[in-house]
């Protein structure tokens, strides 16, 4: 049984009249699928129109089209990214794409409905956006049709697909229909079992406020708690998916604020060196997390010039998911990698500042507490003024004592 793709939208929408829009878009691409693939045992597709709240458990058919769909395809308004149950469909589904060790395949195809006046679409799923090659038709006017869903969104060209964007509508819904099936079959995905599914009440909502890096680094020595990300989703990585899918930028920001700092995020590139001098300059704690994969890509040369240096003020930690059986595997290649890659680190660093290994979340999210712990107590003494002169220096002479 084929579920081509799996199209989730906010229900709260429909107040605007975009449901009969909707629906009969989901129906020309389920029919523009159907026609060209030859499975056609249903179904070819869902349309999730369910209005869940926390507390309620997935819907059968919901949760069965969740666990084996191809492809996700989130219809993309402000209100959709507000709607905590369709962040949770996002998750299940972003952690089904996600192998080990390399970029997820792009199984998350975002569809612009209506861009919002107030405030930007999420960077990570502007990003996985398609675009629709206008060069399709011939016609310039249809072409600035076919244009016209980056600007406006599919709403528009929706709207007007009986009169003059008839073209450009077919044409958006057959090259969705293309890419859909193209990439399925570059990326088969294995469908993930029922007993495995989360709970709508603990699946992680991906839609939750994260903090993002900041482009350049406040220099305050207490009060702040620095941390780099080394990880290829950075502040969203989640090092212990699926049994804890928390992200990373969650799990340290809230040890940060349970130690009265406020966390700040570090741009992981090629200033990041500069970044740590900065605030080892302000004796101001700085914390590394790296995900073990990194060194297979173009982290490495980062992670190489880090080790170059003994940072007073900065702790690393490498979180090992010994729940994830491909990691397992991996273990021993991996390790030798990181040896590699930073070897003064495991060679002369002191468990105070070098902390790999890390197996779980409890202990992940211990770990960070302790080493901001530590970290504020070996910079406490850096941070005392110096004395300062009193009057009654400049103007008492120097006193022999016989």
């Amino acid at each position: 049984m084929t579920c081509w793709f799996f199209m989730s939208y906010a229900r709260a929408d429909d107040q605007h009249g975009d449901e009969e829009l909707i629906r009969e878009f989901y129906n020309s691409l389920k029919e523009a699928v159907s026609k060209r693939v030859q499975d056609q045992s249903p179904p070819v597709a869902y349309f999730d129109q369910a209005n869940l709240q926390p507390g309620d458990d997935w819907p059968d058919e919901l949760a069965n089209a969740l666990c084996s769909c191809n492809t996700f395809l989130p219809i993309m308004t402000a209100r959709y990214f507000t709607r905590e149950y369709c962040g949770r469909e996002w998750t299940i589904f972003d952690e089904r794409r996600r192998g080990p060790g390399s970029a997820p395949p792009p199984l998350i195809i975002p569809i612009l409905w209506v861009p919002p006046v107030e405030g930007p679409l999420p960077e990570y799923a502007t990003d996985l956006q398609v675009m629709f090659d206008p060069m399709t038709v011939q016609e310039a006017t249809e072409q600035r049709n076919i244009k016209d869903y980056g600007q406006y969104g599919l709403e528009h060209v929706a709207k007007r697909k009986k009169t003059t964007h008839i073209n450009a509508y077919d044409m958006i819904v057959v090259q969705l229909a293309v890419r859909i099936i193209e990439v399925t079959k570059k990326h088969p995905l294995q469908p993930l079992a029922r007993a495995a599914l989360p709970s709508l009440k603990t699946a992680s909502n991906r839609f939750a406020t994260i903090p993002q890096a900041q482009p350049a680094l406040a220099a305050a020595a207490s009060g702040r708690a620095n941390f780099a990300i080394v990880a290829a989703s950075e502040v969203e990585w989640m090092p212990y998916a699926p049994k804890e899918p928390e992200p990373i930028g969650l799990i340290a920001q809230a040890v940060a604020t349970e130690k009265r700092l406020i966390a700040n995020w570090m741009p992981v590139g090629p200033g990041l060196v500069q970044l740590l001098e900065q605030a080892e300059t302000a004796n101001s704690v700085a914390v590394m997390i790296v995900d073990p994969w990194v060194v297979q890509h173009h982290y490495r040369d980062i992670l190489q010039q880090f080790d170059k240096h003994q940072f007073r003020n900065c702790v690393v930690l490498i979180p090992w998911n010994k729940s994830d059986p491909t990691m397992q595997a991996a273990r021993d290649v991996l390790l030798d990698q990181l040896r590699n890659v930073l070897s003064r680190n495991f060679e002369g660093r002191k468990e105070t500042y070098f902390r790999p290994k890390i197996e779980d979340h409890a202990s992940l999210r211990a770990e960070i507490s302790c080493a901001l712990s530590d970290l504020e107590s070996l910079l406490a003494p850096y941070r005392q003024p110096a004395r300062k002169t009193g009057e009654s220096d400049h103007n008492q002479p120097p006193q022999l004592q016989t």
